[in-house]
């Protein structure tokens, strides 16, 4: 693999792969998610084969990634700093896993070989990104991010409230905000497995999704992403989560009749409202003890699903709940002229979770926020 300059990182320990698996050591008090930054495309922007386009700093999409990279590589070096564990050999690596097509292809086969035809044969390169990053969290866990998806600040857990419900919506959130509503916050205990975002329309949004590796939750979504294909997804999705899948379709989806429904979205959400609360009771039991730990949480406990997960939210910045509200004005806008399709603002659509924003859910130059720029070229 021909790696990109190196100068584009701070100075940290980083371990470039290339859909590969890469072993970095870390001493644990608590479980957490790997340090593993995930990005796909058709090819890799930061390290592109001759017969791709050649690397370009400029273009928004790789700054975009850079920018990612740089961001949370200084995060977790500062937040170690903080935390009194000085740089050593002892100490996790940042590991970045940029997967082309033919990297996702590996990762697949690594996972659910029945999957890769579909893959190969799959058009739309959202479907082909759906699939990928399912397989690459199954394997080794991490932190994926879709290369539009920008960083206002990096996203700190222990700040972020425990669900009180399986599934809210961003509306919701933001009048507990403006009520002053008590939140529950994490305690040590409460480590997170599994986070992503909740958008506009109150469904899952893949853009940002982290998890512990063989997670349950994400091996359910394989799993069901699988079924869809091969039309039976409707034989393995519970009746008991029909009710809260409603606000997707009324209808289950399969490849043949997709009910215009997002594959990765349906699937997501339909495998963390089907994976019951003691699977995450003894999946994150096992992670305590797998580092040396008694088990947090025996299995007379209830409704610790949302313990172990976070959820940001998505809302415009010029949406009247928030203006009115005069949320989050630390945060300027992405552009000042509207950019709107429909009666939303995307380019000022942001991630939030309490009262901090953690992402602009698209940079300006996407396809949902052209702003003036050129499209990426294919």
């Amino acid at each position: 693999m021909r790696q990109f300059d190196k100068a584009y990182f701070s100075q940290g320990e980083m371990v470039i792969v290339n859909g590969s698996a890469s072993t970095s050591k870390l001493t644990q008090q608590r479980p957490t998610i790997p340090r593993r930054l995930i990005f796909t495309y058709k090819y890799n922007l930061l390290s592109p084969q001759k017969e791709d386009p050649p690397f370009d700093a400029k273009d928004p999409f790789t700054a975009n990634v850079l920018n990612t990279i740089d961001r949370y590589e200084r995060y977790w070096k500062e937040a170690d700093k903080a935390n009194g564990r000085l740089p050593s050999p002892d100490n996790e690596a940042v590991v970045l896993s940029f997967l082309s097509n033919a990297d996702c292809v590996q990762v697949i086969n690594n996972t659910e070989p029945k999957l890769v035809k579909h893959f190969t044969k799959e058009k739309k390169g959202d479907l082909k990104a759906d699939i990928c990053r399912i397989a690459e969290l199954l394997l080794y866990g991490g932190y994926y991010f879709d290369a539009d998806i920008s960083v206002v600040e990096p996203v700190n857990f222990d700040a972020l409230p425990i669900p009180d419900e399986e599934i809210s919506d961003p509306a919701t959130q933001i009048k507990q905000l403006r009520q002053g509503s008590d939140i529950m916050m994490p305690d040590q205990d409460d480590v997170v497995t599994f986070a992503t975002v909740i958008n506009v329309q109150g469904v899952f949004f893949q853009a940002f999704l982290a998890a512990m590796p063989n997670h349950p939750t994400i091996q359910r979504a394989l799993d069901y992403i699988l079924a869809y294909y091969e039309g039976n997804l409707e034989e393995l999705i519970p009746d008991d989560t029909l009710p809260a899948l409603a606000r997707y379709s009324d209808t289950i989806p399969s490849r043949k009749n997709t009910h215009r429904i997002g594959l990765g979205t349906y699937t997501l959400a339909a495998a963390y409202l089907a994976t019951p609360h003691n699977e995450w009771i003894e999946f994150t039991n096992k992670l305590w003890m797998d580092i040396g730990h008694a088990p947090a949480y025996n299995h007379s406990s209830t409704k610790k699903k949302m313990n172990y997960s976070r959820f940001l939210y998505e809302i415009s910045l010029t949406s009247k709940d928030v203006t009115d509200a005069e949320l989050f004005k630390d945060v300027p806008l992405q552009v000042n002229k509207k950019n709107k399709f429909g009666d939303r603002d995307w380019c000022n659509c942001v991630c939030f979770g309490g009262h901090k924003v953690y992402f602009f859910s698209r940079i300006v130059g996407s396809k949902g926020c052209p702003g003036g720029l050129k499209k990426k070229k294919e």
